[in-house]
């Protein structure tokens, strides 16, 4: 009998260590993708690209499937219900599809939600197997330090090179490593193609950063500070607004606020070097802080606003919308104007109606709600955080058919069957 029991306790720890490896396999070399994708994308006949993500996802696909067939995986029913709204909005991504005017287009950003719904499910199922939540977090917090660093490295070097660049009023620089708006600084984007990317990837691991209690103190407030720096040299005017409001959302909301005020204890800390760094002047007598305050005082000119105006202005159906990809025929030809909308939320009233935006809204309410108010584990709060950031981030960004969303919503919702499996493993 001993000897059975034993057997059985041992094909118990292989399984859940198998569980717990693929869990952080997932998750560590997902963020990394995404780090990468500046450099490392692939354009085909200049319509369609092919990140680092979209080649790693068949593998991680290949790597679920066998788990899967090999491990009973569990769902717990809050986790069933999210998946099954996420399906309603994917049907109704896939009726716009079928409405597209752009049908080639509209169906690759079919595929980008197919991919997302696939990377929701295979997360959201094995993050019950991690063992120790904390270790995930650090391991993401030193990626995430890693990254700020060679970003940081790459705007130190080319920070000199680019001082013609910062009187220009007409002259706008883009490429995988660099970004710059006309007569504005060199702006931090590291390898994720621009600073916006960056700076929703990079939220991630510096609240994970925060939430670490295993670790030396002086690791963790150098990696907070390096990380923040990054993320203020991004210039991003929409980031700060989303950090400041999804911060007072945490404090005023989660049901943990005493032990929250220890949580952002290192962001306190660390601000009087901020605002050192953001006035001192980097180039051309130019501090961040005098460049930022430029860029909010230009927001009323922003060309975006003409973009939303003119999107909204020729929807012809208000309920189920005008298909995928149909504010680029509105905006394509319109001088000083991308096709890009800037705004997630107007997006997909645009393209699957009010009917979408809605059930949007309670997908995300339903995810956000679980991270406030659920008894989930500790370790979930930068999730939650970085969830509740990215959703506030969105008014500013089209950042619906991107992954990092997801991933997010994965942790989060995938979480509270961990804790039940935690609870019956103490009782």
């Amino acid at each position: 009998m001993n000897t059975l029991s034993e057997s059985s306790l041992s094909r118990k720890s292989g399984t859940h260590s198998a569980g717990n490896t693929l869990a952080c396999v997932f998750v560590i070399s997902t963020l990394i993708a995404f780090y990468i994708e500046g450099p490392f994308v692939v354009r085909i006949a200049n319509q369609f690209a092919l990140t680092p993500f979209d080649i790693l996802m068949p593998i991680l696909f290949i790597l679920w499937v066998w788990y899967a067939s090999t491990h009973k995986l569990k769902f717990s029913k809050s986790f069933i219900l999210i998946l099954s709204v996420f399906l309603i909005f994917c049907a109704l991504i896939a009726l716009g599809f079928f409405r597209s005017p752009q049908p080639v287009r509209g169906f690759t950003e079919f595929l980008l939600m197919m991919r997302n719904l696939l990377l929701f499910l295979m997360i959201g199922s094995l993050i019950r197997e991690i063992r120790d939540m904390e270790s995930l977090n650090r391991s993401i917090f030193y990626l995430g330090v890693f990254f700020a660093i060679l970003a940081l490295f790459i705007y130190r070097l080319t920070l000199a090179e680019f001082q013609h660049f910062a009187i220009s009023a007409d002259t706008e620089f883009q490429s995988a490593f660099y970004w710059m708006n006309p007569g504005d600084l060199r702006r931090v984007s590291g390898f994720a193609g621009d600073p916006v990317r960056y700076a929703a990837i990079s939220i991630i691991p510096l609240f994970c950063g925060l939430s670490l209690k295993r670790i030396k103190p002086w690791a963790k407030y150098l990696g907070i500070l390096i990380i923040t720096v990054s993320l203020f040299l991004t210039l991003t005017r929409g980031f700060y607004v989303a950090f400041l409001l999804g911060t007072l959302a945490i404090l005023l909301l989660h049901r943990r606020t005493l032990s929250h005020l220890r949580y952002l204890k290192p962001l306190i800390m660390i601000t009087p070097v901020i605002i050192l760094v953001g006035v001192l002047p980097l180039i051309m007598s130019k501090s961040p802080l005098s460049v930022i305050q430029a860029r909010f005082e230009r927001y009323t000119e922003d060309p975006r606003h003409r973009a939303w105006g003119t999107a909204m202005s020729s929807l012809s159906n208000p309920i189920i919308g005008d298909g995928l990809r149909a504010h680029e025929e509105r905006l394509i030809g319109l001088e000083g104007i991308s096709i890009w909308l800037d705004n997630t939320y107007l997006l997909v009233i645009i393209e699957t109606g009010f009917l979408g935006l809605s059930v949007f809204l309670f997908l995300l309410a339903l995810i956000i709600i679980k991270g406030l108010f659920y008894n989930l584990p500790e370790e979930i709060l930068p999730f939650t955080h970085a969830l509740t950031t990215f959703t506030i981030m969105q008014i500013f960004y089209s950042y619906s058919y991107t992954p990092y969303l997801w991933l997010m919503a994965s942790v989060i919702s995938g979480s509270e069957a961990r804790l039940a499996m935690e609870n019956r493993k103490n009782n």
